[in-house]
């Protein structure tokens, strides 16, 4: 799990569990975390990843567009 927008997501879902129900097996894992976090693996259906791969392209894309119309970086 390398995306540090899905490393927050799952501590605060683990922070949300142990708070709820006083689990000892969250509080293990985030006290050992380092430990614990190459355990976890992100699981997406491969075409819904396919999208979220293009709407990403879409969007530097929409940048890059943009940027080259910016009349401050016209010459």
């Amino acid at each position: 799990m390398q995306d540090y927008g899905d490393v927050q997501e799952l501590q605060f879902l683990l922070h949300k569990h142990l708070l709820h129900t006083n689990s000892e097996k969250a509080r293990n894992v985030l006290v050992n975390w380092e430990k614990f976090l190459p355990k976890f693996v992100k699981v997406i259906p491969f075409e819904y990843k396919k999208v979220l791969e293009q709407q990403k392209v879409e969007e530097l894309e929409k940048k890059l567009r943009e940027t080259e119309d910016a009349p401050h970086l016209r010459e």
